[in-house]
């Protein structure tokens, strides 16, 4: 079994390729799962400048809340977007409450909380 279905496609692929595809294969496998965070903040940056995650992430923690993940991407028209996923047990009015304060401190826009 193992010649047959394993050793061509390792021989084919070489172990480079291989080592590259697992290690996306689990990454993608982390995202599925981080995307299934119940609390999650969507925030474009309005300031796309070094020091910019540090002013968002700063606030998280002055507000007490723990990340469970953290991604970032640009959006077609060029925005930053981060997807902050926090504790399940995270309080909503609590993250209402750091989502408006984001938008009132000029750190972004969010886009759902």
């Amino acid at each position: 079994f193992r010649l047959a279905f394993f050793d061509s496609g390792r021989a084919f692929f070489g172990a480079q390729a291989l080592r590259e595809g697992n290690h996306g294969f689990e990454r993608l496998g982390y995202l599925l799962a981080d995307l299934n965070d119940r609390r999650v903040l969507d925030i474009h940056l309005l300031d796309d400048q070094p020091g910019a995650l540090r002013a968002l992430l700063a606030l998280m923690e002055t507000h007490q809340i723990n990340l469970r993940s953290i991604h970032s991407s640009r959006t077609p028209t060029g925005e930053v977007h981060f997807r902050i996923g926090c504790d399940d047990d995270s309080d909503p009015a609590l993250m209402q409450h750091i989502a408006e304060e984001i938008e009132r401190a000029g750190l972004g826009r969010t886009v759902a909380c």
